[in-house]
């Protein structure tokens, strides 16, 4: 299904902002969405968002059944709300490329009983209640051999400005105040040494000059490449 694991912070980011999205629909005057990222280096990923949560029903009607797709249900004609970015449970299993197993901690945010789902690439999973609970959801994952090398900050930053750049709720990591996703909301407005700096972050790239473009329609920015290309090189844009 995926050609490489990076996909699986793409699908936790997912995840975490749909449950976010699904809390804001039922708490309106709420609007607090954030997701953090706590890394033990080369070892473990805790990616937790403050986003609506799963209760005990949801948890075995989603998780039990890791490909079924909790979006269609939310809708009462049965169809799938284009605010969702995903399909929860599906992308989960992504991480079993990086992972033997997913560890998710979840607290509904309309109350009731926090619980704790293990699951195994088998198929087997255990659920547990926990006593205290932060609303919203943990997932954790621990490194298997081989894939060490995303569970370390420049991975997980490269990963999440990549997938996340665009998205509506700050991604930060645990401790830090500023997100990883920060984008400008308007190129224009900026410097020159701004808009350098922003292009020498999502690129890792330290450019020759930057050039603002502002249209009615977009803001951004053309940055020049301080070495000549080849012609024949394949173009990309961002």
């Amino acid at each position: 299904l995926y050609k490489s694991p990076d996909v699986f912070l793409r699908e936790l980011l997912q995840n975490g902002i749909d449950a976010i999205t699904l809390r804001k629909k039922r708490q309106p005057e709420w609007n607090g969405g954030r997701i953090t990222i706590a890394l033990t280096p080369g070892e473990k990923l805790v990616l937790r968002d403050n986003g609506a949560g799963l209760t005990q029903e949801e948890v075995h009607r989603f998780l039990a059944v890791i490909g079924q797709s909790s979006k269609t249900i939310l809708e009462s004609d049965g169809t799938i709300p284009e605010d969702y970015i995903g399909r929860f449970g599906i992308g989960l299993l992504s991480c079993f490329m990086v992972s033997d197993s997913i560890v998710v901690e979840t607290q509904p945010a309309g109350g009731g009983t926090a619980h704790v789902w293990t699951g195994y690439p088998d198929g087997t999973y255990t659920l547990e209640p926990l006593e205290v609970g932060v609303v919203g959801t943990a997932v954790t994952l621990t490194a298997k051999k081989g894939a060490e090398g995303y569970f370390y900050r420049k991975a997980v930053e490269r990963l999440v400005r990549y997938y996340g750049l665009a998205l509506p709720v700050p991604v930060r990591l645990a401790g830090e105040e500023e997100p990883i996703n920060r984008v400008p909301g308007d190129f224009s407005s900026l410097s020159r040494g701004r808009l350098l700096d922003f292009g020498s972050r999502l690129f890792d790239e330290e450019f020759l000059d930057v050039i603002p473009i502002s249209t009615p329609h977009l803001s951004g920015a053309a940055f020049v490449l301080p070495y000549r290309t080849d012609p024949s090189a394949k173009g990309g844009h961002r």
